[in-house]
C-alpha cells in the first residue's frame, strides 16, 4: 500500500511516518531529507530516496580514513586502469563467440529488410564514445530511408518513419547486432551507456550539463539504461541509471545486464505511460488521521506490498472559480473518453468539494453550453460575461460575487481549456497550494517544470530557495512574457523557471485587496455588480458595468506588482492545447504518424493532423499538414506555422468578423 501525505510541519511528519513500515522520499529539501533519514534508520524503517547525481557519485566513492575521520573518496575518473583491462577482455571474448550465431541471424535479417522495400540493409551513423570521441556506429536499417531528410530526430515508440521489419527488429533489439563489429575494434564495449549522437548529446548537455559524465567509459551494445528504461523514460532518468551503472561498474553486473538484455528482447517492455494505467492509484488521505487511513486502505485493497508512506512535494479545501476563456475550446472534445475539457476541469476536483461550490465565469452566449455540459452546477453559479475583459475582470467579479455570498473563501482559478494526465498528483498539488495559500496574504501561482525550450508560454522566474516551512514552495521573483528560442534555452539550463499555467490559489479578501490596490477600477466596479448579485438589478448592473472594465490580464495587473507572491510546482502531466500539434499529445497516431478524426481519407500522407465534422476530407501526397473543418470555417496550415494562427484571428477582428471567433 502507498500513502501520498503532504504536510506542513516536520514534527507533522515524523508522527505520521510512524505508523508505516518504510517511506519513499522524492525531491526533498537537503535538510529535512537528512533529518527524516536518520529517524527512520534510528527506527529500522525501510527507507527509498529518488537519488540527485550528486548521491550517484558519492555511492561510487571509497571508503577510507584520513587519521580517525572516516572520508569517502571519489575518484570520478571513471574506470581504474584494471576494469578497463578486464572490460577489454570480456568484449574481445564476446564478439569472437557471438561471431558465428550472430551471422546467421543476420543473413535472414538482410533478406527480411530487402524483401520489405527493397533499401539498403545497413546504415551507419556517426556516434561519441569513451571521452566523447567521434565513431561510425553500424545497424542493421530500421527506418525508412532519408528518414532524417529534415534534421535529426529522436525515435518514438509509435514514430511512423520505422518500418515493418523496423518495428520487430527494434522491439527484439536485433537493429544492433552489426555493433558487434564496432565491439571488436574497440569503439564501444558490450556494456555501457548508449552511443548518442554528436547533436543530440549538444543539446542534452544545454539541460543537462551532467550528460558528459557518462562518456567516462566506452559507449556499449546494451546498457542499465536501455534494459531498465522504456522509450518514454525521460533523458535525465536514464542519465542517472548510466553514472549507477559507471559508479558501481564490475564484471558480474557486466553479465547481470546481459542476462537482462536477453530478457528484454524476448519479453519488450510497455511505455512508461502503459505501466502506469496498469499501477494501482493510491487513496489520498489526510494526514490528522493516520491510522484511521492505514487501516481504510488496507480494508479496500488485497494489495501485498510494503505498507509505506510518500513524501515529497505533493501536498485541501473549499470554493473554486473556474474560467472559460471566451473561445470554445474548452467545450470540445479532445480525448477517447469523449468528456469535453470543461467537464474534466469540474470532474478531477471532486475528491475537493462539492458542485455547489463552483463558479463558472463563461461568455454570456456560451451560459447556456456551460449548463448543458455541467447540468448539477447551480444555475446562479455561472456568471455571464457580457463582453471579453481579459482575466482580471474575470477574477474580479468571481472573487466579488463569492466573497458576498460565502464570506472569506479560498478560490481556486483554473482555466478549464487545459488538459491533466495525472489527476491524482494535480489534486495533491492544489492542497499544497492552498495550504500555503491560508498563510496571511499570499497569492500563489502554480508553475509547471519545463521540458523542453517552449515559446508559447509565458514563464515564472522562482527564488532558488525554498521556503523553510514549506519544502517544494518557492517565492516568485518575476513573471516573463513569452520568449524566443534562444532565451527559452537559457531559461531551461537556468533550472529556476517554471511555465506559466495561468493557475492560481489565495483567498478571495487577498485578491480583491490587491484588486482595490493595482486595478481600482476593477475593483470598484466587482463590488457594485456583487452588490446587485441576487436583485432584479444584477443582469442590468453586469451589463453597464463590466462593459466599462479595462481589457487586463491578472498577469500584468496584479501578479507582476504584487508582494507574497510564491509558486508551488507541479508535475501532473499538464498540457494547455495550445494548438492543434496536442493532438499528437494527447491521443495516439496510426502507423503513418496521423491522427486522424471524422470522414477522412488519406493517401500517401504521413506525420498531419485532420479533423473533419460532416465533409469528406481527401488528403493526398501531404505531410506535416493541418488540416481542420468545421460548420463554419475551414483551417490549413503547416505543422511549424501554428503560432501563427493567431495573425488570422486578429485579421478576422480587423475586418469585423466576431462571429467566427
Amino acid at each position: 500500500m502507498l500513502v501520498w501525505i503532504a504536510i506542513k510541519e516536520k514534527s507533522a511528519i515524523v508522527e505520521t511516518i510512524a505508523n508505516y513500515e518504510g517511506v519513499i522520499l522524492c525531491d526533498v529539501p537537503g535538510q529535512l531529507r537528512n533529518d527524516l533519514l536518520k529517524y527512520c534508520f534510528s527506527r529500522q524503517m525501510r527507507t527509498y530516496i529518488v537519488p540527485k547525481i550528486s548521491d550517484i557519485i558519492i555511492r561510487g566513492g571509497e571508503e577510507i580514513r584520513l587519521f580517525d575521520t572516516p572520508l569517502v573518496l571519489c575518484r570520478n575518473s571513471g574506470l581504474r586502469l584494471e576494469q578497463r583491462f578486464v572490460k577489454r577482455l570480456f568484449d574481445l571474448a564476446f564478439s569472437l563467440i557471438l561471431a558465428v550465431p550472430v551471422l546467421l541471424v543476420s543473413i535472414g535479417v538482410c533478406i527480411a529488410i530487402k524483401l520489405d522495400d527493397g533499401g539498403p540493409v545497413l546504415y551507419r551513423q556517426k556516434r561519441l564514445t569513451y571521452n566523447g570521441k567521434p565513431f561510425y556506429v553500424y545497424k542493421f536499417r530500421s527506418m525508412v530511408c532519408n528518414a532524417e531528410e529534415h534534421g535529426p530526430q529522436l525515435a518514438k515508440s509509435e514514430d511512423d518513419r520505422i518500418t515493418r521489419v523496423g518495428r520487430v527488429l527494434r522491439k527484439c533489439r536485433l537493429d544492433e547486432l552489426p555493433q558487434l563489429w564496432n565491439i571488436f575494434k574497440g569503439d564501444m564495449a558490450v556494456v555501457g551507456p548508449r552511443p548518442e549522437r554528436p547533436e543530440l548529446a549538444e543539446k542534452y548537455e544545454e539541460e543537462m550539463p551532467e550528460f558528459a559524465f557518462r562518456l567516462r567509459v566506452k559507449a556499449g551494445l546494451t546498457g542499465y539504461a536501455q534494459v531498465i528504461g522504456l522509450y518514454d523514460t525521460t533523458p535525465y532518468d536514464k542519465l542517472k541509471m548510466d553514472l549507477m551503472y559507471i559508479e558501481k561498474y564490475s564484471l558480474l553486473l557486466d553479465l547481470q545486464i546481459l542476462l537482462m538484455t536477453i530478457k528484454t528482447a524476448l519479453f519488450p517492455g510497455e511505455s512508461n505511460e502503459e505501466l502506469h494505467e496498469q499501477t494501482h492509484i493510491p487513496v489520498q488521505k489526510h494526514v490528522a488521521e493516520p491510522e484511521a487511513a492505514a487501516s481504510e486502505e488496507k480494508r479496500r485493497t488485497n494489495h501485498h506490498e510494503i505498507d509505506c508512506c510518500y513524501y515529497g512535494r505533493w501536498t485541501r479545501r473549499t470554493l473554486l472559480a473556474t474560467q472559460p476563456h471566451g473561445k470554445t475550446k474548452q467545450f470540445l472534445s479532445l480525448t477517447a473518453d469523449k468528456e469535453t475539457m470543461l467537464q474534466k476541469t469540474v470532474n478531477r476536483l471532486k475528491p475537493l468539494l462539492e458542485m455547489d461550490a463552483i463558479y463558472v465565469v463563461t461568455n454570456q452566449r456560451y451560459a447556456a453550453l456551460v449548463q448543458e455540459q455541467l447540468p448539477e452546477l447551480p444555475a446562479e453559479n455561472i456568471l455571464p460575461e457580457p463582453c471579453s475583459r481579459n482575466t482580471a475582470p474575470c477574477i474580479g467579479l468571481a472573487a466579488a460575487v463569492i466573497q458576498k455570498r460565502c464570506g472569506e473563501a479560498m478560490m481556486l482559478v483554473l482555466p478549464s481549456d487545459h488538459l491533466i494526465r495525472y489527476e491524482s498528483l494535480y489534486v495533491d498539488t492544489l492542497r499544497q497550494a492552498i495550504a500555503v495559500a491560508e498563510q496571511g496574504e499570499r497569492l500563489v501561482t502554480i508553475g509547471i517544470p519545463p521540458t523542453y525550450p517552449e515559446t508559447g508560454y509565458g514563464y515564472i522566474r522562482f527564488a532558488n530557495r525554498s521556503e523553510s516551512h514549506m519544502p517544494g514552495v518557492y517565492p516568485v521573483e518575476k513573471f516573463v512574457e513569452k520568449p524566443d528560442l534562444d532565451t527559452a534555452k537559457e531559461y531551461l539550463a537556468a533550472h529556476c523557471y517554471l511555465w506559466n499555467s495561468g493557475m492560481f490559489v489565495w483567498k478571495s479578501s487577498t485578491i480583491l485587496h490587491n484588486l482595490e490596490q493595482f486595478l481600482p477600477t476593477v475593483y470598484a466596479g466587482s463590488m457594485e455588480i456583487a452588490a446587485a448579485d441576487g436583485t432584479d438589478a444584477f443582469s442590468d448592473t453586469l451589463e453597464r458595468v463590466y462593459e466599462g472594465f479595462p481589457s487586463e490580464s491578472v498577469d500584468y495587473g496584479i501578479m507582476e506588482k504584487a508582494d507574497q507572491i510564491f509558486t508551488v510546482p507541479g508535475s501532473f502531466g499538464w498540457d494547455d492545447v495550445g494548438n492543434w500539434l496536442a493532438m499528437e499529445r494527447i491521443n495516439k497516431t496510426n502507423d503513418y504518424g496521423n491522427y486522424i478524426e471524422g470522414d477522412v481519407i488519406t493517401v500517401n500522407t504521413q506525420r498531419s493532423i485532420i479533423c473533419g465534422q460532416k465533409k469528406l476530407i481527401a488528403a493526398v501526397g501531404v505531410e506535416n499538414l493541418i488540416v481542420i473543418d468545421t460548420e463554419d470555417a475551414t483551417l490549413i496550415c503547416a505543422k511549424d506555422s501554428t503560432q501563427d494562427v493567431k495573425k488570422v484571428i486578429e485579421n478576422l477582428r480587423i475586418c469585423n468578423r466576431d462571429a467566427l471567433l
